[in-house]
């Protein structure tokens, strides 16, 4: 049988715990130490979406810090910027964005910030020629909805490929 993990039990000890501080301490810790698991680069859904461009035949770099927001993936053929958002961190408005109870108004300060952020970044970029693709976490997390996303997906970089192309045409 599998031990719970670190952050399982360090949120059971809390909920155990008869001494308010204690149980203040435990659940800080337990949080800090779930945080401290979340990544930014690299992250399944991530990896999914660069399938799909490998699948389709593009070249791409990855978090390229010459654009504004660094996206997640940039397709230089097709001048494309791709991000891979989760709907809790970009504040998507899906069932998947619950803010968390405690200290409601500081996430929720935090997560329009990061709204914000990404509109401004988005702009920036279309005034840069550059496209913009937003791929959200909810989108994909199940096989049907991910195989609805993916058929989407690759027809928007075949459309985006044609219409590259065109323009290359009439440049010659």
């Amino acid at each position: 049988m599998k031990r719970p993990g670190k952050a399982a039990r360090l949120l059971r000890e809390a909920k155990e715990s008869e001494d308010e501080e204690e149980k203040e301490r435990l659940g800080k810790e337990a949080r800090s130490f779930i945080m401290s698991r979340i990544r930014g680069k690299d992250t399944s859904p991530e990896l999914l979406v660069r399938s799909w461009v490998r699948e389709a035949g593009y070249r791409y770099r990855l978090n390229d810090r010459r654009f504004p927001g660094s996206p997640d993936i940039y397709v230089p053929r097709l001048r494309l910027a791709i991000f891979v958002n989760g709907c809790f961190w970009h504040l998507h408005g899906c069932a998947s964005t619950k803010v968390p109870v405690g200290a409601s108004s500081y996430w929720l300060m935090k997560l329009e910030r990061n709204k914000e952020r990404d509109a401004w970044n988005y702009r920036r970029l279309e005034d840069m020629g550059v496209h913009v693709l937003v791929v959200w976490e909810c989108e994909i997390r199940t096989k049907s909805r991910r195989e609805k996303a993916r058929d989407s997906f690759l027809q928007d970089l075949r459309r985006m490929d044609t219409l590259a192309s065109r323009k290359q045409n009439d440049v010659i």
